[in-house]
């Protein structure tokens, strides 16, 4: 009988370091396939992989590289999944959890975020009680205790998709935190309707940028605010851009960066990798940033710090921002941010569909776009309900 080739493979891992091996099973009929076999939790698992790629086939089967990326895929998986010990506490399990989402590509901010949750509301509240005495009445409790603070949706656990809080709150399935699930049965709160979008009029806009303050970034600050306004893009994928990433000839800024967190990294989501139309108005004010710019060449960033060419601090920009407001006569209480929305509220002003809009905003989902409908008036909008009634007859 034909014994199985063997393959080694070791899955170098932070923190979380696991060990398996790459089978390749010979059927009768002579083709291959490939097992991956690997110990989780005290137990050895075994699953098949997929058929292996001849060695003169170009397409159809696995190559050995992707058998292993696969088989390291399976490992995470069941690492994630795998139950906890009911002795652990909060922090631990806490930990457990972020290392897994480090694992599987979180972005930094978005564990930074997770971490502050646990910190902040779930660590005062449990303290060093093992989860096994987790139960229903001291979940209510929580969501009393968070409740009770009063805290902005984006700082609430309960509303926050990829907090701690809310995947072991509303799918515990997912962390086993004790043999019967203290949460069954309780109901989470409703997720407010978001914010009132807040938008700067096309006059403002101009006073704004007006009067901009005058210094050494005076230069940089009036480019990146019009560049907020006219394409959408966010603080970070602001201050990340690069002159590659500027398409004069085809009028085109592609968003290909973002800067959080004191590091560059890719846009927010996939979707917001994306080209955005460029305007003359624009290009002209970004070529005369470049004919003026110590830091030019490709790689260089656009709105670069004008001695060290580095990114300029986000706080700094908003500061300059609110002052060009104030002294533009504009409501100083706006955010930076709210170019961004200015953007969308008058491309739905203008028309633009809201596919379109979507792809050019990088929003994942329509629905974050289409609220930008409720602030597009059309000027014709009360000749198009007359019509809807208009009568060949008048109405006596």
């Amino acid at each position: 009988m034909t014994q199985p080739t063997r393959r080694v493979l070791t899955c170098q891992r932070t923190r979380l370091p696991g060990t398996g091996r790459l089978l390749i099973r010979r059927s009768p009929d002579g083709s291959e396939t490939y097992y991956g076999t690997w110990y989780a939790n005290g137990r050895r698992l075994k699953r098949r992989i997929g058929p292996r790629r001849g060695r003169n086939e170009r397409a159809g089967g696995l190559t050995e590289r992707q058998a292993e990326d696969k088989l390291r895929r399976l490992i995470a998986d069941t690492e994630v999944q795998a139950p906890v010990s009911d002795r652990m506490t909060i922090v631990d399990l806490g930990a457990l959890y972020i290392r897994n989402a480090e694992r599987r590509g979180r972005k930094k901010g978005t564990l930074l975020d997770i971490d502050s949750d646990i910190r902040v509301h779930l660590e005062p509240f449990f303290g060093r009680r093992p989860i096994d005495t987790f139960d229903y009445n001291g979940v209510i409790d929580l969501m009393g205790a968070l409740e009770r603070k009063d805290l902005a949706p984006k700082d609430d656990p309960r509303h926050t998709p990829h907090a701690l809080g809310a995947v072991q709150l509303r799918h515990r399935p997912a962390a086993q935190i004790a043999h019967t699930n203290p949460c069954t049965g309780v109901e989470m709160p409703a997720v407010p309707d978001p914010q009132e979008v807040r938008f700067l009029t096309l006059e403002e806009i101009d006073q704004m940028l007006a009067a901009v303050r005058p210094g050494m970034f005076e230069h940089i600050d009036r480019p990146m605010f019009m560049a907020a306004v006219m394409t959408g893009m966010r603080k970070g994928e602001l201050v990340a851009l690069r002159w590659r990433d500027v398409d004069f000839h085809a009028a085109r800024i592609c968003v290909r960066r973002n800067y959080s967190c004191g590091e560059f990294g890719t846009p927010k989501t996939r979707r917001s990798t994306r080209s955005i139309p460029m305007t003359a108005e624009l290009a002209h004010a970004l070529l005369a940033l470049r004919a003026i710019s110590r830091w030019c060449r490709p790689d260089d960033l656009v709105f670069a710090h004008p001695e060290h060419g580095g990114v300029i601090p986000k706080a700094n920009i908003a500061r300059r921002f609110r002052a060009a407001l104030k002294a533009g006569g504009v409501d100083e209480s706006h955010r930076f941010h709210d170019l961004r929305h200015t953007f969308g509220t008058h491309m739905a002003a203008a028309a633009v569909p809201m596919r379109t809009l979507q792809e050019w905003m990088g929003h994942r989902d329509l629905t974050t776009t289409q609220r930008y409908a409720d602030y597009a008036p059309s000027a014709h909008e009360g000749e198009m309900v007359a019509a809807a009634f208009a009568r060949s007859e008048p109405v006596a």
